[in-house]
């Protein structure tokens, strides 16, 4: 079957009716629209929003002593 073929075109309007797109932050329902314009202000907030980064000393993980 090919991509565009009609019954194909049928299946993939009949799954989208059945299961539209959603936002995957606030849930809304989108259809064809590709971002959610509700959330879409936060999501560039977070893009641009620099990385956590631990400390030296938190990187750490055995103990000071050796135990014998």
């Amino acid at each position: 079957m090919d991509y565009y073929s009609v019954p194909r075109r049928i299946l993939r309007g009949a799954r989208q009716l059945v299961y539209p797109r959603r936002c995957p932050f606030c849930d809304r329902v989108l259809g064809s629209v590709p971002i959610c314009p509700d959330c879409a202000a936060e999501l560039e907030e977070l893009r641009r929003k620099p990385g956590m980064r631990l400390d030296a000393s938190q990187h750490y993980l055995g103990s000071s002593t050796v135990p014998v």
